[in-house]
């Protein structure tokens, strides 16, 4: 996804090459130049200068000129964004294994995923959409 979509998604100030190709979410020590991290807490702010990331998701530019930037007044909201525009979450159907052991004291939702040899205890209640 090219940076300036990216920014776009998360609402973020695009600062640098909104061409840039962003491939995936990595920390800083193992980022390479596809992918986005994520920097918050100045204590990192000489690991975010010296890592490869091809952007970098923060709340300022400060002090990190020469890199590409997704500026955000939320970093963490935003960086839960992209969490899940990278990496959307699986959708389970509705269903029990047949190798599922449940008590029948059990209260179990109609509509949760209960996968192969799960065991669920006396009195133990799954709630919708549980993937267990």
């Amino acid at each position: 996804m090219r940076l300036k979509e990216l920014a776009e998604l998360l609402e973020a100030e695009l600062i640098g090459d909104g061409e840039k190709e962003i491939e995936n979410l990595s920390p800083l020590a193992s980022a390479t130049s596809r992918s986005l991290t994520f920097l918050s807490n100045p204590k990192y702010l000489s690991a975010a200068k010296e890592c490869s990331a091809g952007a970098i998701l923060t709340l300022s530019s400060n002090e990190l000129e020469g890199k590409n930037l997704l500026v955000h007044k939320n970093p963490y909201a935003a960086w839960a964004k992209a969490l899940s525009i990278f990496y959307p979450p699986k959708n389970f159907p509705s269903m029990v294994h047949k190798t599922a052991v449940i008590d029948e004291t059990a209260e179990i939702s109609k509509n949760c995923f209960i996968g192969a040899y799960v065991v669920i205890g006396k009195n133990t209640k799954i709630g919708d959409k549980s993937v267990v």
